[in-house]
């Protein structure tokens, strides 16, 4: 079994930053999938709204975006794109206005959509910390990411 160990969401961040960075340093234009609707993640999408600018090249795929909208827009504005199947009021305003992508789809069909250009190369997840097995659960979510 691999090694699984809890890192700071702050340290986890910058690593997962570092990474983006790469692949757009690399001609590729990266995926990170991050949660939408209940799984929302406040301190990510508040990482994303506070340096846009170091996320320049990087889709983010979230199903259902319900952020602030001014936080989308000012990422947009920086050249992040965002990409949902199902338009909230995170992203109405920027998909009306054609500078987010919405892709029709079923919610069936939504995993499908990872089998192509929209896996993501980085996935967020609320998650608890690894037991001694290194199992996680969606319950007991801590302010800590797990990164393999």
């Amino acid at each position: 079994m691999p090694q699984i160990s809890a890192t700071p969401l702050q340290t986890a961040l910058e690593l997962v930053g570092r990474r983006l960075a790469q692949h757009v340093a690399e001609g590729a234009r990266p995926v990170c999938y991050l949660p939408g609707n209940a799984g929302r993640i406040d301190a990510v999408e508040r990482w994303i709204f506070e340096q846009p600018q170091r996320l320049c090249g990087v889709d983010v795929f979230q199903v259902l975006a319900l952020g602030p909208a001014a936080g989308w827009r000012r990422a947009v504005m920086a050249g992040v794109g965002i990409v949902t199947p199902f338009i909230g009021p995170g992203v109405r305003e920027l998909v009306n206005a054609g500078l987010a992508r919405n892709i029709r789809c079923n919610l069936s069909q939504v995993p499908k959509l990872f089998d192509g250009r929209w896996r993501p190369q980085i996935a967020f997840a609320h998650t608890s910390l690894p037991d001694h097995a290194g199992r996680v659960t969606r319950r007991d979510v801590t302010a800590r990411a797990v990164v393999t």
